[in-house]
């Protein structure tokens, strides 16, 4: 059998001495104030037996805290608690009376005072132990509530932090996204390119770079405005390299955005599939990029003249059976649902122009 052995700390200590005193001087004080009424003699003589019972508990009280340690609730073992129960009151009030022998004979002698005649011994030991027995019960109990509560926190403390790892974790994953074909086509447009115009090669090796850091290193869920725009402009440069200026964006942003976060690569991963599904068009692909801010809300609208969402995009987006196609769809979803919960919001309708609409809407943070 494994005995936990409580921590006692100094201030609760104290706390409680000073709470034992207090009850003890003040049954005292009622006591000697009964019989000074009464015409008896009021003497000390109960001050100081309240007194130095309400101490002698005090002292005892580290029995209560080691039985609580080893009977908290533990699945069915209701005997191991009642033996241990038991034991513990018979051993708190053997201390307890033990206790007020040792200290009532030095205070009866400094006050020069005679103890009562209350009868023998033995009758004085089960006046305590009745007296104890409240005592030990409303302690312990007391005791076993605190314990419970501290537990529970502590196991919600510990789900919470548990579950904090995991939306850690799984952000980390959706957020950490390169399509190896991406990385694939646009290692073959540098190379058709390198042969014809170097400069242009230069700065697109140097933005597949950037971008290659970005998404490989670990980092945040959000960045900022400018840092998702920066990384969407290098991405429309290799698309520019590849497709011909098949593509072309245009941003509409409201003044003072720079600086409000937004999940990683959000803009970039609905640009890429307004690119992924239109770029087989005969003509080019228009997509407009918007930002607003609305009641305290940042609203990002990314809308294409393209073919629009098949049949059914909406609900497959928004369930877990998102097929490969509109997976870096049910993936911002996910993102946006994890960093704000409710007030993350992901929208598909068509665009007034033919083609399709995305609307992310979530809280403005400043970064």
């Amino acid at each position: 059998m494994t005995w936990h052995w409580p921590r006692i700390r100094a201030f609760p200590a104290l706390a409680l001495l000073l709470v034992f005193l207090s009850v003890g001087l003040a049954q005292g004080g009622v006591i000697h104030l009964l019989l000074a009424y009464g015409g008896r003699s009021a003497s000390v003589v109960a001050l100081v037996n309240q007194f130095t019972g309400a101490l002698g508990a005090w002292l005892a009280l580290p029995v209560v805290l080691f039985v609580v340690a080893n009977v908290a609730p533990r699945g069915s073992q209701w005997l191991r608690l009642l033996w241990l129960h038991v034991a513990g009151y018979v051993a708190f009030t053997t201390l307890h009376v033990v206790a007020i022998r040792a200290l009532r004979w030095p205070l009866w002698a400094v006050f020069h005072v005679l103890p009562t005649n209350d009868g023998p011994l033995y009758f004085r030991v089960l006046w305590e132990a009745q007296n104890d027995l409240l005592v030990y019960s409303g302690v312990a109990a007391l005791l076993t509530l605190l314990r419970v509560w501290q537990e529970r926190k502590t196991s919600e403390l510990r789900a919470a932090q548990l579950e904090a790892q995991l939306a850690r974790a799984q952000l980390e994953v959706l957020s950490a996204r390169l399509d190896p074909h991406f990385l694939y086509n646009a290692l073959n447009t540098v190379n058709a390119v390198m042969h014809e115009d170097l400069a242009r090669t230069e700065r697109l090796l140097s933005g597949l770079g950037h971008m290659l850091r970005t998404a490989l290193t670990p980092g945040e869920a959000t960045w900022t405005v400018e840092e998702e725009r920066d990384y969407v402009q290098r991405y429309i440069e290799l698309l520019d390299a590849r497709f011909e200026d098949r593509i072309a964006v245009e941003w509409h942003f409201e003044p003072g955005l720079d600086r409000v976060r937004v999940p990683r690569f959000a803009i970039q991963v609905l640009v890429e599939n307004s690119a992924k599904h239109n770029l087989d068009l005969t003509n080019p692909i228009r997509v407009q990029v918007r930002a607003a801010v609305l009641r305290d809300e940042l609203r990002i609208t990314v809308e294409d003249d393209g073919r629009g969402f098949p049949a059914g995009t909406a609900a497959a987006v928004a369930s877990s059976s998102a097929g490969a196609d509109i997976r870096g769809l049910a993936r911002l979803r996910q993102t946006l649902e994890l960093i704000h919960g409710d007030c993350g919001r992901l929208a598909l309708a068509a665009s007034e122009r033919g083609g399709a609409r995305v609307t992310l809407e979530f809280p403005r943070v400043m970064s």
